[in-house]
């Protein structure tokens, strides 16, 4: 019986050889002996069924490059603190950054990988086949791009409710000094300010300005989150670090600076006052400071800025004055006194101030 069903399977291959019909090969039982097939039959008839694509998964392959998958570009505001060269005053200047926020993500091929379950002596195997054109993406990756800052060019802008313009260079006019910087500071139990500064279509932003003085370590202490371009007095590029030796004293020579001073000043104007230290003796000065004393509120408590000094050195700083109209006087009196890290000097100038109203 065995042998006639043998016999009719052969008969059975044969007609769909002949009749032009592909057949899958199918694995046959070969243990009850030769049936009369050769044996390259043989070993067609005997080899693994292969998985067609429907049953087969894709899988990425090799890594071929970094494609730009979405770039965001925003402006930014960046408000620096710096000095107007005529009038020695601190005042902002406000800058245009671009910033592209560029998402990149990694390209790679794309492989067909089909499971032949007879292979590798009967334990199954892998095989891989390059799709050609296709590729699989895999992660994302997020850099921002800053580029060179502009200046932001004659355009209103509001600092703390008052409107300002900017020049060509970005920096705020203030010709009747309404900002006056300097004055937020004169306090020594103060060393920050706030300043709100808005531009249109730009968002708000709080720019804070500091003044580290360190003789006075209760509070004076610079904090790691303060930049320097934000400090008072290295705008004005001072030397305010404490000295660990005796500074000089006595030989330090204060004046006013000549054909600065009015010999009339007008009640609600402003005017400025420049006191000049020259450095006679052999040591450096530390943390040098003068302050303003006077009846009237005005001309009381301006601080003068000089920090170190060295030997054979000159320095200046300017301060502006102004008295408010309702102060009916016609003569005032000023007093310059001055100290550094290690007490007050016995130095002082006298400053005597005449009005017009």
């Amino acid at each position: 019986m065995s042998r006639m069903m043998k016999l009719l399977a052969l008969s059975m291959l044969w007609m769909l050889m002949a009749s032009g019909i592909a057949a899958e090969p199918q694995a046959v039982d070969t243990a009850l002996g030769n049936v009369g097939l050769s044996d390259e039959t043989m070993w067609q008839i005997s080899q693994p069924t292969r998985a067609t694509v429907e049953n087969a998964n894709k899988c990425r392959g090799s890594f071929l490059r970094t494609m730009e998958k979405k770039v965001e570009t925003k402006t930014c505001l960046v408000v620096n603190l710096m000095v107007v060269e005529d009038t020695q005053q601190p005042t902002f200047q406000l800058l245009l950054q671009e910033e592209k926020e560029i998402t990149e993500v990694r390209v790679y091929e794309t492989l067909l990988r089909n499971y032949v379950a007879n292979a590798n002596n009967g334990q199954g195997a892998y095989e891989y086949r390059l799709l050609p054109g296709e590729y699989t993406y895999g992660e994302e990756s997020v850099h921002v791009l800053k580029m060179p800052m502009k200046p932001l060019k004659n355009s209103p802008v509001k600092i703390n409710g008052t409107i300002y313009a900017t020049d060509n260079d970005g920096c705020v006019r203030d010709p009747e000094m309404k900002l006056n910087v300097l004055d937020a500071l004169d306090g020594l139990e103060r060393r920050t300010m706030d300043f709100i500064v808005e531009v249109p279509e730009l968002p708000m932003q709080v720019f804070t300005i500091y003044r580290t003085m360190p003789q006075r370590r209760d509070y004076d202490e610079k904090l790691l989150d303060e930049p320097s371009r934000q400090d008072i007095l290295v705008c004005y590029g001072l030397d305010f670090k404490q000295s660990l030796l005796q500074p000089e004293q006595d030989g330090l020579e204060f004046a006013f600076e000549p054909n600065r001073i009015p010999d009339l000043v007008r009640t609600g104007e402003f005017f400025p006052v420049t006191i000049q230290v020259v450095n006679h003796g052999t040591r450096q000065t530390s943390c040098l400071l003068g302050r303003s004393f006077s009846r009237i509120p005005g001309l009381n408590g301006k601080l003068f800025y000089f920090g170190a000094v060295a030997p054979g050195a000159t320095a200046r700083f300017t301060r502006y004055f102004k008295i408010a109209p309702e102060e009916r006087v016609n003569h005032a009196f000023v007093e310059i006194r001055f100290s550094d890290s290690w007490g007050i000097l016995k130095q002082h100038l006298p400053l005597d101030l005449r009005f017009v109203h």
